[in-house]
């Protein structure tokens, strides 16, 4: 009898996911296939196929400097609006775990970022960066400093896209560390307390060692979101100045769809992710790691 409500309990299991599991082989793993077998051929719209064997790969690591100026640039957005996201996130995290005036009311201003739709958040980003009528620009004109131009210098512009996606982002590292604070058990700050440890010391070793987890896996999906930054960069900028902000998204969307090299595209989208994959191992090393000296298995 047990045997059989096992049996239907897995055939009932396997039903429930199995909508899921198609939405996700017809959305990610076929289309990732498609894309792999692409990147073997030379194909342009409208033009036949022709296979080239690993040539696509082969131009995009000796044919062109763009894809390495465009790989130094990712990495250097990825560690700027990693670093901003997770100190600002688990900063205000801190903060607000205390006992704070308003405490629900800055929650929420601080997670409000996520309820904007990215598009328009960006949008309003620019008109407040604009040279001669943008907010920004003018508060800095008054402390008799001259406003640099967002975006036609390659470092501002640079921080510019750099700061929208904190703005954007850090609220997400927020929502998941917040929490992870909040479920901690008082009566250790209170052990901490009586044995004379300060608010900063408890963060430092109560506090921050307890959520380690959620900040490794807050870290682990923003370097993969932030290595395949796109919007920000192309509605603020397209790339530019002269390709200053130029990442590995921009260049894949410029090889696929503005030069209609799908082939090419293709390719750069599975060295992409070869690269994604390779960036976030030491992070999931290090929650194995973790997980394993806590005695999970």
């Amino acid at each position: 009898m047990s045997t059989r409500i096992q049996r239907h309990n897995r055939n009932l299991s396997v039903l429930l996911m199995a909508p899921a599991i198609i939405i996700l082989l017809a959305t990610q793993v076929i289309p990732s296939l498609a894309a792999f077998a692409l990147s073997f051929f030379k194909y342009s719209l409208g033009k036949p196929m022709q296979f080239v064997g690993i040539e696509n790969f082969r131009q995009i690591f000796s044919g062109s400097s763009a894809f390495w100026s465009s790989l130094v640039t990712t990495g250097a957005f990825t560690a700027f609006v990693v670093m901003g996201e997770l100190g600002l996130g688990i900063a205000f995290s801190l903060l607000l775990a205390r006992k704070f005036p308003l405490q629900r009311l800055w929650v929420s201003i601080l997670v409000a970022p996520l309820a904007v739709s990215p598009v328009v958040g960006i949008i309003v980003w620019k008109y407040m960066l604009t040279p001669n009528t943008g907010m920004i620009n003018y508060v800095i004109s008054q402390f008799g400093l001259a406003p640099p131009n967002w975006f036609v210098t390659a470092g501002a512009a640079f921080v510019a896209i750099g700061v929208i996606d904190i703005w954007m982002s850090s609220p997400f590292v927020f929502s998941i560390v917040y929490p992870s604070i909040l479920s901690i058990d008082p009566l250790l700050f209170e052990a901490a307390s009586i044995d004379g440890a300060s608010y900063a010391q408890q963060a430092r070793f109560v506090t921050i060692p307890l959520i380690m987890p959620a900040i490794i896996t807050t870290a682990v999906f923003r370097i993969i979101f932030a290595l395949r930054l796109f919007a920000p960069v192309w509605l603020f900028a397209q790339g530019g100045p002269a390709g200053a902000t130029r990442v590995l998204s921009i260049y894949l969307y410029e090889q696929a769809f503005s030069y209609r090299l799908l082939g090419l595209g293709s390719a750069v989208a599975w060295v992409l992710l070869v690269i994604t994959l390779l960036v976030s191992q030491p992070q999931m090393a290090a929650m194995r790691r973790l997980l394993t000296k806590d005695g999970v298995r």
